[in-house]
């Protein structure tokens, strides 16, 4: 006899119920990651009841919350990007039902995103079978080698299973390196699934620190947007491993470069430093250099045009802690973050002449130094005696003058990746009237010829070999062309000003149509001498 079928609610009569699918991203991150997947998915529903949504129940013998989990999480792995789908019998906005999860929620498990999905979507358990992990090790991940072949030994009620996984079936793409970040994504199948943990227990001298699992994919994921996450997660690992060297007044994430650049433009670094010490600058140099993560220094800002989408990495700042000028002698002693005119001060009160020329140069010694800085027949390398800097394997080193190899807006420091920390001139003993009445008399050139009232980088080209850039302009007929609000000076064809909210691309577009005029009329190649961030 056939078994009878349940009926259905219409059937009965009644009025179908109407529920809405509520996805939810969250993190697991720091020490609830070793938390079992059970002990979660508690927390979780508690956090739902805490957060007083209005959730259905399931129906039958043991009703119980009606929500389904992503793909499990080995205790021990935590997650950026995971997913659980809580059904409600009344519609939240995302935004309010977001908010209440989160003040429910305690740190280590941040909500970071709602949004309603059809009903009849796949379960989450299965919606997401690609799974990128970050696995932080002990020794540089590009000398690691993961195993071909894994045996996997499971017992069970008393009998004992042995399973052969190879490993390249679970790998849609190679496994990459950034620094001691090993990433690769595993596949899970149907037939089952190659675990990271387990994965990583087969790598010889990985010295396992933490396995994150950064995102999840439907598909297999593109390498290049693989690469951009992890990039993005070895900056957090940066972060990490800095907080117990600059307090939080001293990193800050997100910081928009626009207010640390003269050029007032630029969208947010992933991670600002600014440090206090030679020590704090080894420190964000050694973690940067541990993860791969670009590193970027900044002085004063000048002579720098940063995108508008941001800037992927750390930005170090040399600044007012690095600002000490001295004088022994005739020579002038500079920090990098002393700037141009403080230190030609220090020299006029001493009365030492030779770095007149650089007074009204807006910028750094260091910056000086890295690019060469130079103005009305002057520039650095003719005052230079030695500079101290910070390699990039972290060695504290005394750079000579031939060792320097100064060029037009060249030095092998910036060839080299160096971090210039300071630096010792030689100067002329001379009266410090006649110094003062140099420094003076350039001052009024500037300010009579140069916009300083408006935001610039400063003089935005590089002088062509027989040519002024600045002429190449005007002859060009393009003093006050304007593109958006980045303008060709009126004052001076040689520099591209921020005439009113310009964006990084409008400069870029001027400084191509500028460049193209140029070739069009004069056959002359003029190449910018602001340094470019984050394009």
């Amino acid at each position: 006899m056939a078994k009878p079928q349940p009926k259905s609610a219409i059937e009965l009569g009644g009025v179908p119920e109407v529920l809405y699918r509520l996805r939810v991203e969250y993190a697991q991150i720091g020490r609830v990651s070793m938390l079992s997947h059970l002990d979660m998915t508690h927390y979780l529903e508690r956090t739902v009841r805490r957060a007083k949504l209005p959730f259905a129940i399931t129906h039958g013998f043991s009703p119980h919350m009606k929500i389904a989990f992503g793909g499990a999480l080995p205790v021990g792995v935590g997650g950026l990007h995971e997913i659980f789908d809580v059904f409600l019998t009344e519609r939240v906005p995302e935004e309010e039902a977001l908010r209440a999860l989160n003040e429910a929620s305690v740190p280590a498990f941040p909500m970071l995103s709602c949004r309603y999905i059809p009903r009849k979507d796949t379960a989450a358990s299965v919606a997401f079978p690609f799974g990128v992990y970050a696995v932080e090790c002990g020794v540089p991940a590009a000398q690691l080698q993961l195993p071909q072949d894994i045996e996997v030994t499971r017992e069970k009620k008393g009998k004992v299973k042995t399973r052969t996984f190879h490993v390249a079936d679970y790998l849609p793409f190679e496994p990459f390196a950034l620094g001691n970040l090993l990433v690769f994504c595993l596949q899970a199948k149907p037939e089952g699934s190659l675990r990271p943990d387990v994965l990583m227990q087969h790598v010889e001298g990985a010295n396992v620190q933490t396995v994150m699992r950064i995102a999840q994919y439907a598909e297999a994921p593109i390498v290049d947007d693989v690469r951009e996450r992890a990039q993005a997660y070895a900056v957090t690992c940066v972060q990490r491993a800095l907080r117990d060297v600059l307090p939080a007044t001293r990193m800050r994430a997100g910081e928009l470069m626009s207010v640390h650049t003269t050029f007032q433009i630029g969208g947010p670094a992933d991670l600002y430093c600014v440090p206090a010490s030679v020590e704090d600058v080894q420190a964000v140099c050694a973690a940067c250099r541990a993860y791969d993560v670009p590193l970027h220094v900044i002085g004063c800002g000048s002579n720098l045009l940063v995108s508008d989408a941001g800037l992927r990495g750390v930005v170090m700042e040399l600044g007012s802690a690095f600002s000490q000028v001295s004088v022994e002698g005739a020579c002038v002693f500079a920090q990098a973050g002393a700037t141009n005119e403080a230190v030609s001060q220090a020299a006029c009160a001493a009365g030492l002449a030779g770095y007149e020329f650089a007074s009204g140069i807006p910028g750094t010694v260091g910056g000086a130094a890295i690019m060469n800085a130079g103005a009305y027949d002057g520039e650095f390398a003719q005052v230079a005696e030695e500079v101290t800097c910070l390699t990039p394997e972290g060695q504290v080193v005394t750079v000579s003058h031939d060792e320097a190899c100064w060029s037009y807006r060249h030095s092998m420091m910036d060839e080299r990746g160096y971090v210039v920390l300071s630096a010792k001139l030689r100067l002329t003993p001379d009266d410090s009237a006649a110094i003062q009445a140099r420094v003076d008399d350039l001052t009024e050139r500037r300010t009579s010829k140069q916009p300083l009232e408006m935001p610039s980088a400063g003089s935005t080209f590089k002088r062509p070999e027989g040519y002024f850039a600045g002429k190449l302009i005007q002859d060009s007929g393009l003093r006050g062309y304007r593109i958006g609000g980045a303008q060709v000076s009126e004052k001076h064809t040689g520099f591209v000003v921020n005439a009113g909210g310009a964006t990084a691309a409008d400069v870029q577009a001027l400084i191509a149509h500028i460049q193209r005029t140029v070739r069009e009329q004069f056959g002359v190649e003029i190449h910018p001498e602001v340094r470019m961030w984050g394009f």
